[in-house]
């Protein structure tokens, strides 16, 4: 598993630039095929504390099986 931080500044017309973060948990199931990710914390307060968490937590899975062909030919899961 690995600790997240992101940070970034966010404009939209009509508006003033603001700033924006996030912090939580990534754990790489299978390393840039499989990765999950639980947000801790963000510009909305303590996001495992707010509703509906479940509704945050975000995946990456990787359908480019040419990719994952040649990951698994150099033995590296």
């Amino acid at each position: 598993f690995e600790i997240y931080n992101d940070v970034g500044l966010v404009k939209n017309r009509d508006r003033s630039v603001y700033f924006i973060h996030d912090k939580g948990i990534r754990f790489n199931f299978i390393n840039n095929f499989l990765e999950v990710y639980f947000p801790l914390h963000s510009n909305n307060g303590w996001e495992i504390a707010g509703p509906h968490y479940e509704e945050k937590i975000r995946f990456v899975l990787t359908t480019n099986f040419k990719d994952i062909f040649g990951y698994l030919k150099r033995g590296r899961m």
